[in-house]
């Protein structure tokens, strides 16, 4: 098995896939019956999606989509050149939910439209709740890509 190059934060099975997100920014898709006709073994590595900026958070999955979103990167950087300035300290956000193709592993479609990190998922039919770090909550349709309800209220991040 060949795995992750960082450490496993999430992962998610069912009777025939088990699915992990990697501080390494991946999600691999292991066999968890094997297929010797497509000369695939138990347990071995499907398929390694590779699309997030930073580590997988969460990720969820059904069985025609696999969901992920990953977390937020802080980096310092010089502000200005001079030595009296100190380094400052940023954030590079992952904003984006992944949707997957179960069977292919190809991207199917970006969820773009939060302010802050995606922390969580859950799928359900043709519709993918999203939680941010931004308070916000959002319910998308898969086929589309649009944001069907916005879900407001609480006053931290959620996670």
């Amino acid at each position: 098995m060949r795995g992750h190059e960082g450490s496993i934060l999430c992962l998610q099975y069912d009777d025939e896939i088990l699915v992990t997100g990697s501080s390494d920014s991946t999600v691999i898709v292991w066999d968890l019956v094997g297929d010797p006709t497509a000369g695939r073994n138990k347990y071995e590595e499907r398929m390694k999606l590779v699309g997030h900026g930073m580590g997988v958070l969460d990720l969820c999955f059904d069985d025609r989509y696999i969901v992920s979103c990953s977390k937020v990167r802080a980096e310092k950087f010089r502000a200005f050149p001079q030595r009296d300035r100190p380094n400052r300290v940023f954030c590079t956000q992952d904003t984006k939910t992944h949707v997957w193709d179960r069977s292919t592993g190809k991207l199917h479609r970006v969820l773009q439209g939060h302010r802050g990190p995606v922390n969580a998922v859950q799928i359900h039919g043709d519709r993918v709740l999203t939680a941010s770090g931004d308070s916000l909550m959002k319910m998308w349709d898969l086929h589309t890509g649009q944001a069907l309800r916005t879900f407001t209220g609480h006053s931290r991040g959620l996670a």
